[in-house]
């Protein structure tokens, strides 16, 4: 993997720049994840009887992946929030859909392929750091697949 690119609300538009390579190319996804000072003490990796547990990761994750093929264009977001965290968020923008919010598989939404990528970053960057759990840096690590 290679070196993350880091971005803030402020200023996401390295982001922006290759969520709009992404959908030019047709393909690619993008994780997102909020940068937490190095000296916070994180929980210890899940064990094995993680699997039973009813929720997901204390630092939450944004998928953002292109529209491929019959696939609609997805944001996915893993997070340690209670369930239905949707409700605890800035409502969805106009012809985005839930397809799933659940606990420990997180939430994931479909949107228009011509949604834009600013409104895009813009309300992911928001909804990763109102889930959030340990204090952050300001700072997100994108990193960027281009399979």
């Amino acid at each position: 993997m290679s070196e993350p690119i880091l971005v803030t609300a402020e200023d996401p538009r390295k982001l922006i720049v290759i969520i709009n390579e992404q959908r030019e190319a047709g393909r690619g996804w993008t994780n997102i994840v909020p940068e937490i000072p190095p000296d916070f003490p994180l929980p210890d990796t899940p064990g094995p009887l993680a699997v039973f547990s009813k929720r997901g990761p204390v630092v939450p994750m944004a998928t953002i992946m292109t529209a491929h093929q019959r696939e609609p264009a997805q944001l996915g977001i893993q997070h340690g929030a209670a369930s239905q965290v949707l409700d605890r968020l800035s409502p969805l923008p106009e012809g985005w859909r839930k397809l799933q919010d659940n606990a420990k598989r997180g939430l994931v939404l479909a949107f228009p392929p011509d949604t834009s990528a600013e409104l895009l970053v813009g309300w992911s960057l928001s909804a990763l750091a109102s889930l959030c759990l340990p204090p952050r840096t300001g700072n997100f690590a994108v990193f960027r697949f281009d399979a």
